[in-house]
């Protein structure tokens, strides 16, 4: 799947993002409840993976017109895993 987004748009995802990944992680220190540390440190994990795929496409493909081409996710997976 391929997406377009403005740079500014991917810098507001990524910041909303942040946010969440710093919610979380005083949400996952105030909590007793070991099942409910463990889904919450789960989604802290796929949020973290999402910001750092959008901190690297800032870095890859933009367009003339200042649009962020996202590339599909198994084009993200070969750049991650080049080779395997």
């Amino acid at each position: 799947m391929n997406i377009q987004l403005t740079k500014e748009q991917v810098e507001d995802i990524n910041t909303l993002l942040e946010g969440s990944l710093r919610d979380l992680s005083e949400e996952i220190a105030g909590t007793d409840n070991a099942a409910y540390r463990r889904v919450l440190k789960a989604r802290r994990d796929r949020l973290s993976d999402a910001a750092h795929a959008l901190r690297s496409v800032l870095e890859l493909s933009i367009d003339e017109h200042g649009t962020v081409l996202l590339p599909s996710r198994e084009l993200m997976a070969e750049r991650a895993h080049p080779g395997g």
